[in-house]
């Protein structure tokens, strides 16, 4: 179905998750432009096969032996465009080290904070992805999207932002404009490592994992996941070969060959710990694929 792509059948996912953990899926696309997104989709559609969108694979659970359908990654989406005085159009695929590098290289600041996040563009936009006081959408400026149908563009003004939610739905991130400011690259260098480094002494930069599982609990005041996990004391409990971080509990990772049944098991196990004490339901950050679906 798709021998005009880069393709790949039966493809394994664990090679394309950020935690090394995944079943296979029929068909793994690559497109390389906006036109092949839209031709991937038809395609699916036409055979009657589900598609859903990969990034980076840092932010979703591969939890099904096997996918029959279309997984697009957005790989290959990966141009950066300097558009005029301080503004940038980034393709979805673009990974954020090599993001900040290249806006570096531009004397371009305002995405520092997201230096170490083993993220893709698209997904951070999609997510509306933020950390250390920062979001996405305090630089975005519009995003260009496909709805199934067609490629638009929508001003972030109108879009309905929220914590790690763009508000976009079922829409596929193709591309984003973002607004920053001038600056001097040693000095947006600082700022990268200052914050690279912040990421390495407080997470588990050593182990493969989805980052933080659970979402902030936004009541006055927050409450952070991690705290009440740490708390329990289940920082190292391990079910499997998934394991709570004994560096950042929020942070689950993969010690020893674990599966998706691991990780999804120490999900459930430590949800319903932090409810029985606290009776707090805690919100999912990871995506899970069988969810998605």
């Amino acid at each position: 179905m798709f021998e005009k792509f880069c393709c790949i059948e039966n493809a394994d996912l664990s090679r394309y998750s950020t935690i090394k953990i995944g079943g296979r899926a029929r068909w793994l696309v690559f497109p390389k432009d906006e036109q092949e997104v839209v031709e991937i989709f038809a395609t699916a559609n036409r055979g009657g096969y589900k598609s859903v969108v990969l990034g980076n694979g840092s932010n979703v659970l591969f939890d099904v032996d096997f996918f029959d359908g279309v997984v697009v990654s957005t790989r290959y989406l990966c141009k950066i465009e300097k558009l005029d005085g301080c503004r940038v159009r980034v393709d979805a695929g673009v990974n954020l080290f090599f993001l900040n590098q290249k806006l570096k290289s531009m004397g371009l600041g305002g995405m520092e904070w997201s230096y170490g996040i083993p993220a893709s563009f698209g997904g951070l936009v999609f997510m509306n992805g933020g950390a250390f006081g920062s979001e996405i959408k305090d630089v975005l400026e519009s995003v260009t999207v496909f709805d199934g149908e067609k490629i638009f563009e929508l001003n972030s003004d109108g879009m309905h932002f929220s914590y790690r939610n763009s508000g976009l739905g079922d829409l596929v991130v193709l591309s984003g404009v973002l607004r920053l400011f001038d600056d001097n690259c040693e000095q947006i260098c600082k700022r990268m490592n200052d914050f690279l480094e912040r990421r390495k002494k407080s997470q588990p930069y050593d182990k493969p994992s989805l980052g933080s599982v659970f979402k902030r609990v936004l009541s006055e005041p927050i409450i952070y996941p991690a705290k009440l996990i740490d708390s329990l004391g289940l920082k190292g409990v391990k079910i499997g070969g998934v394991e709570v971080s004994s560096k950042h509990a929020g942070f689950f990772v993969n010690s020893d060959n674990g599966t998706a049944e691991d990780y999804t098991k120490l999900v459930k196990l430590v949800e319903e710990k932090v409810f029985e004490k606290y009776d707090i339901k805690l919100e999912k950050e990871v995506v899970f694929l069988s969810e998605k679906r």
